[in-house]
Order: structure tokens, then sequence, then C-alpha cells
């Protein structure tokens, strides 16, 4: 039988962040469009991305946005 295993949570916090949804693919069989969502700090740090994993960069880059 496989063990279950359990995350332990120590503290929470509230935190305020941007959360940008954006269409992201050319439309073709190779780079299909797929809706994606980003997770930005106020200061413009990317903390996350929610949806497809495909590594892209950012169009008109900028320096507010700074890329962990």
């Amino acid at each position: 039988m496989k063990k279950e295993l359990f995350a332990n949570f120590r503290n929470a916090k509230e935190i305020k962040l941007l959360k940008i949804e954006i269409n992201e693919g050319e439309g073709t069989p190779d780079d299909p469009v797929c809706r994606v969502a980003y997770l930005i700090s106020k200061s413009g740090e990317v903390l996350a991305k929610i949806g497809e994993n495909k590594e892209r960069k950012f169009a008109g880059e900028d320096e507010l946005i700074k890329l962990k």
C-alpha cells in the first residue's frame, strides 16, 4: 500500500498580486493558442505562470518586468 504524503502548513500571510490572463500561441498546429495567467508582484516581478509550460519571451519587455 502506498503511503499518503501530507503538506504541513506552518505559516500563512495575505499578499497582494496582479493576476494577468492572456492568450499565448501563434494559432498553428505546432503552437496553438491557449489561455494562461501570470501572477505578478506589484513591483513587477513575475512569480508564477499558470497554464501552458512553454517558455516564452515577453514582447516589448521593459525594466519593470523581472523574470526569475
